[in-house]
């Protein structure tokens, strides 16, 4: 996607639903172009137009959840998606992280799914999850990945595909995040939302445990995990299809290095050449690491500079409901496939700083109803 017609297609959206965009501020772009709208506190979300019916979904689905009560982000309170430019925008209420506090962990995953699972069927129609349908495509028209590389991934791919269709599951199967991970949690004030439901389907719930366990490539200890199944509630590593699931999200975690690599990044290239090679001598404790790239941040011509934001009075909420959504900064966990949940912190502070002062928290008109009971 050019980033010019995606800003463009940005700009055209805000305007066709009453929204200021002069000072717009781009904070990301991966699979999805995010910018921030500083004097709304709103995040646009700038995707392709096939996305169209996944984002209607997601959109629906997150009005349905926080309205029931669970901590998920939120929509901004207006009529979307937006069909701009060829493209398809959505736009989301913006969550400055605090630097100082630390960042949302396993066990506060574990307690948000452990309230999603308990939730009775959404009233609306969701697709059935099924796994690697992205990365295959994505596989498909890499040019940056040899050959004998690209062959070998996709006799994997299909290879997990067929025994996650022979698997028995332990629990019962219902609506599940697809992409759960401590890293797509958020801070609200005190409360901690779950955010990123681009891919939120129906499908066994053990999808949604399985990917913070491949987190221990990223540094995630042995105690972490248990008490993110024990807050949970069932410890799946007793379930032989885990090392399974753990396979296909390693795979699944491989499509945006590919993107990024076929777009030139080196950082990229190598991470993606390292994690391949680890993959094929079947090295499942391998670490792998984070190629960070320089953020994204910039500030268009004419917008306040820093300081200036800083001055600017965005008023602030006290304590607020968790069972309020939306988008922000996301940090800590890197173990996710594409990072578009907002603005994904890149560890550099000067841009911690800018996104926090270009968005003081304030609140939509949406609310949330009372929150679910824990599982049993």
């Amino acid at each position: 996607m050019n980033q010019g017609i995606e800003e463009h297609a940005a700009h055209r959206a805000a305007r066709m639903s009453g929204l200021r965009s002069n000072q717009m501020i781009k904070l990301h772009q991966h699979a999805t172009a995010v910018f921030l709208l500083p004097t709304e506190r709103i995040v646009a979300r700038v995707s392709s137009v096939g996305h169209l019916s996944r984002l209607t979904t997601s959109v629906t689905l997150t009005r349905w959840l926080t309205n029931s009560g669970v901590p998920a982000t939120e929509p901004a309170d207006l009529e979307q998606p937006v069909l701009a430019e060829g493209h398809v925008v959505t736009f989301w209420r913006h969550y400055p992280q605090p630097t100082p506090k630390s960042t949302p962990n396993a066990e506060h995953l574990g307690r948000l799914l452990r309230q999603l699972h308990q939730l009775p069927q959404p009233p609306i129609t969701l697709p059935k999850w099924t796994p690697l349908t992205s990365f295959t495509q994505t596989l498909a028209h890499a040019n940056s990945v040899p050959d004998t590389q690209k062959d070998w991934l996709a006799t994997r791919a299909h290879e997990l595909i067929a025994t996650f269709e022979e698997l028995d599951y332990a629990l019962t199967p219902g609506l599940v995040h697809g992409d759960a991970y401590p890293g797509n949690c958020l801070w609200d004030g005190d409360h901690v939302l779950l955010g990123d439901w681009d891919e939120a389907a129906v499908g066994p719930r053990e999808v949604d445990l399985a990917n913070t366990y491949q987190g221990q490539r990223f540094g995630r200890t042995a105690a972490e995990l248990e008490t993110f199944g024990r807050t949970y509630g069932y410890d799946i590593t007793s379930w032989p299809g885990l090392p399974m699931l753990i396979g296909i999200r390693d795979i699944h975690t491989l499509s945006s290095y590919i993107r990024r690599a076929d777009m030139g990044n080196a950082a990229a290239a190598h991470e993606l050449g390292r994690r391949i090679a680890t993959l094929q001598r079947d090295d499942t404790a391998a670490n792998w690491k984070a190629a960070r790239a320089a953020p994204d941040f910039a500030f268009p011509e004419g917008a306040k500079p820093e300081a200036e934001l800083q001055e600017m009075q965005f008023p602030v909420q006290g304590r607020r409901s968790a069972g309020r959504g939306g988008l922000g900064e996301r940090a800590g966990d890197h173990e996710g496939s594409e990072g578009d949940l907002g603005a994904v912190a890149s560890g550099g502070q000067q841009y911690r700083r800018a996104h926090d002062s270009a968005g003081r928290h304030a609140a939509l008109s949406r609310r949330a109803g009372a929150p679910g009971s824990s599982r049993g």
